[in-house]
Parts: structure tokens; C-alpha cells; sequence
């Protein structure tokens, strides 16, 4: 992060202005009071203090840096910028991707978590941790399906879809840091929503 910004801040047109703070997204639960990563499965993290770290690194001595988890900030980007904007509920469930080859299909999700708006703002739970959904990996790994798209996308569906009808939502967004639109995961996903999705008479 830190590689990312200095260069930034030392060109026009942010060279002559005055830096007041810094959002980073992060994967896995984090303690946004404190700027802490509480644990990351994908980054390997346990009990980090990020925002310390990119401050010190910036010399970041006035300015603000506020850390919360990936999924999350994409949900409120969704709610005021994107398909979810006007609504008070919402659901975004993000994937971390890790090639396991060279073609878009054999790339594979290595964790996930939701960002939850309800009621017109984020819901994190009693300790930030909620909407991570790390145990769906450890469910398919237990059954040595890890690198079945087919198993992955049927797994993450069901959940997806309890966690819907157990909260009444009507809208999700699902996003990943790569395009996956034809992958087969993101249709078995789809698939496995709609046919365990509650649809009132």
C-alpha cells in the first residue's frame, strides 16, 4: 500500500495539497476501531496493526488512515455508487482469486467474505466478523474438491442463498479482483442461488 501511495503524493496533483487521510481495504476481519487485522486468511495475517504501519511508513503524522475489510467497502461503494444505491439492504460477497493456471476458468477463489448493509448501514457483527465465509474453502478442502469449480460454486451458492432467506434480502452483487463473468463458478453460483432461494406465492 504503501509503494502504491508514495509515489502518488510526491506528483501533481497531489503534491501541493495537504494529505488528510487514507481508506485501505483489506481482506478478512478487521477491527476498525483500531485499524487492526484481526485475522486473514488469505494474507496470512493474525492481529496486524496495518493502519499503524502504512502511517509510520507514509509519516503519516496528522493525517487519518482508516482500514475495514474489502468486501464491506465494496458493499457501500454498491450502495452509493452502484446497482444497490437507493436501497437499504444489501449484500456483496467478494472473492480473493488464486491462478491455478493459465486460462480464466482455472482460476480459483482462496477466500471470501460478504459486506452487509442492513437497514441502511453496514452490519459487522459482535467482534467485525461478520460476513466471512472462510469455513466454505475448508468445507470443500475437507472433501478434496478444492480446485472443482463445480463443488466451489455449488457450496458458496447454498450459503449465499441462507444467508439471503435468513435475511430477507432481495439484492447481492457478487465481485472478484479478477473478470470472471464466463467462469464456471460464477455460474454454478447462480445456479445453486436460484434453486435454494425462498420465492414467496
Amino acid at each position: 500500500v504503501a509503494g502504491f501511495v508514495q509515489p502518488l503524493t510526491t506528483r501533481p496533483p497531489l503534491r501541493d495539497k495537504v494529505f488528510m487521510g487514507l481508506g485501505v481495504g483489506f481482506p478478512g476481519i478487521v477491527d476498525t476501531d483500531r485499524g487492526t487485522v484481526l485475522f486473514s486468511r488469505p494474507m496470512g495475517l493474525h492481529n496486524a496493526k496495518i493502519a499503524d504501519a502504512i502511517r509510520d511508513e507514509l509519516r503519516l503524522r496528522d493525517a487519518a488512515v482508516v482500514l475495514d475489510n474489502n468486501a464491506n467497502l465494496a458493499a457501500e461503494a454498491e450502495i452509493n455508487f452502484g446497482i444497490g444505491k437507493g436501497k437499504a439492504n444489501l449484500l456483496f460477497l467478494f472473492m480473493e482469486t488464486d491462478e491455478v493456471g493459465p486460462a480464466v476458468r482455472e482460476i480459483l477463489p482462496k477466500g471470501f467474505g460478504c459486506g452487509i448493509y442492513l437497514g441502511g448501514r453496514l452490519f459487522r457483527g459482535d467482534d467485525f466478523s461478520a460476513g466471512e465465509l472462510d469455513h466454505v474453502l475448508e468445507t470443500v478442502e475437507a472433501a478434496g474438491r478444492k480446485n472443482d469449480p463445480g463443488a466451489l460454486g455449488e457450496e458458496i451458492g447454498k450459503v449465499l442463498a441462507h444467508v439471503l432467506n435468513l435475511l430477507g434480502l432481495s439484492t447481492a452483487v457478487i465481485g472478484a479482483d479478477i473478470d470472471f463473468q464466463t467462469h464456471a463458478l460464477l455460474s454454478r453460483i447462480r445456479e445453486t442461488v436460484s434453486k435454494n432461494i425462498i420465492n414467496f406465492p
